[in-house]
This record gives C-alpha cells, sequence and structure tokens, in this order.
C-alpha cells in the first residue's frame, strides 16, 4: 500500500518568520500559519475557531520567506508533516509541525460580474529538496 505525507495549507502568518542558523550554519526559519474554515449558511458566515500550524522551512526558500513574508501576509504551504519529541525545563513535549518543501503567495481576484479576462496561475517561489536536509532531521 502506497504512503504519501504531503500536507497544503493557505492562510495568514501569525508572526513574522523567524530565521536561525544551526551550528553547522543551516538555515532554518520558523513561523505560524493561521487557517479557518468559516462558511455562509443562508447568506450569513458562520465563523470557525482558527488552527494554528507550526511552519518549519530550510535552506535558501527559508532564508527567502524571512525576507518576503512578514506577520499577516497570506500564504500557501506545502510539505511534509511532523511530530517531534523535545524536553523543556524537564518535563517532556510534543510539536507538530509542516516541514515545508514550496511556498507560495497567494493570488487574490475580485469577482465581478463580467468574466474574469484571465486565471491567475499559482508560481512557487522556490522549491526545495529534501536532499538538503540535515542528517539530524531523518528519523531512520
Amino acid at each position: 500500500m502506497p504512503n504519501r505525507n504531503l500536507h497544503e495549507i493557505m492562510g495568514h502568518i501569525g508572526r513574522n518568520p523567524e530565521l536561525r542558523y544551526t551550528g553547522s550554519q543551516k538555515p532554518v526559519c520558523t513561523f505560524s500559519v493561521a487557517t479557518n474554515n468559516d462558511f455562509k449558511r443562508n447568506g450569513e458566515w458562520v465563523k470557525n475557531s482558527p488552527e494554528w500550524h507550526n511552519i518549519v522551512v530550510w535552506g535558501e526558500l527559508g532564508e527567502l520567506v524571512s525576507r518576503e513574508f512578514k506577520k499577516g501576509d497570506a500564504i500557501m504551504v506545502r510539505g511534509r508533516h511532523r511530530t517531534r519529541s523535545y524536553e523543556s525545563k524537564g518535563q517532556k513535549k510534543q510539536i507538530s509541525e509542516i516541514i515545508a518543501t514550496e511556498i507560495y503567495r497567494p493570488v487574490y481576484v475580485k469577482k465581478t460580474a463580467e468574466p474574469a479576462s484571465y486565471i491567475p496561475e499559482e508560481a512557487p517561489i522556490q522549491e526545495f529538496s529534501d536532499d538538503s536536509l540535515p542528517d539530524a532531521d531523518i528519523p531512520f
């Protein structure tokens, strides 16, 4: 049976992307994205609580995200889901995050009564290869 760990979210950045470097000087950028599933029922918007996603972006793509995006910006993220454990103040904790492999800036088109003259296409800012992940990130 085939397996695939691919997550895609689109929302707004909840805090400014933070760029750091590992001991071996590999760039890593972290930030959060809020998504929601609001919908209309009988012409009224039904609001749902936002879902928060932790995002990790490695390498040149992480450096690019830290320069080009800020809190509140719309963003689309594709990547793989990972849950990891760590210890803080003597307590074992878990964190769930998306390791981004693609980042997009969504293009919005205002709906009008006239048909659109073009359909915008998603354009990746930059793709990221798992080949450049540090060895410590590989779980096996």
